[in-house]
């Protein structure tokens, strides 16, 4: 009878932790948003504070100074990686904007192309009119695009 109470209790200690275990996940997942910036501090920090102890050491600077110059430092190099991004990323849409009309026709082939194989294996389970009304429904809307885009200018 005494063994059995142990055996009970250690499973539910087991379950119990199991179950908080998943809960405690569970929160974590959800305020993830909300403890993001703190533990992206955190990395910072540990990352800057070799280079403030070597500025103190063999720099001779205070902790205050050292402080300073390396968080300044640091947020320059965040805001050139922030602003090289930037310019990367326009100057990918602009591309994009560019090219887009020639590769809308192509795409509109090839989703053709991949609706009508699916369909001939979806025959046998959707009715023909039906299929044939949804594969024009959608390559018409892929036609509207290239059309609507390549009418307006950029």
């Amino acid at each position: 009878m005494e063994e059995e109470k142990i055996r009970i209790w250690n499973v539910s200690k087991k379950l119990f932790a199991f179950l908080g275990t998943i809960l405690l996940l569970f929160l974590l997942i959800k305020f993830a948003v909300y403890f993001m910036p703190f533990f992206i501090a955190g990395i910072i920090a540990i990352i800057i504070e070799p280079i403030i102890k070597f500025n103190m050491n063999k720099l001779k600077m205070s902790r205050r100074v050292s402080s300073i110059i390396v968080v300044l430092i640091t947020i320059l190099l965040f805001i050139g990686i922030i602003i090289f991004g930037g310019v990367k990323l326009v100057g990918g849409l602009t591309y994009l904007s560019k090219n887009i009309t020639s590769e809308f026709s192509s795409y509109t082939d090839m989703l053709k192309a991949g609706l009508n194989s699916l369909s001939d294996n979806l025959r046998e389970y959707i009715p023909s009119d039906i299929l044939e009304n949804g594969i024009n429904s959608i390559t018409n809307a892929f036609s509207n695009l290239r059309r609507i885009y390549s009418s307006s200018s950029y």
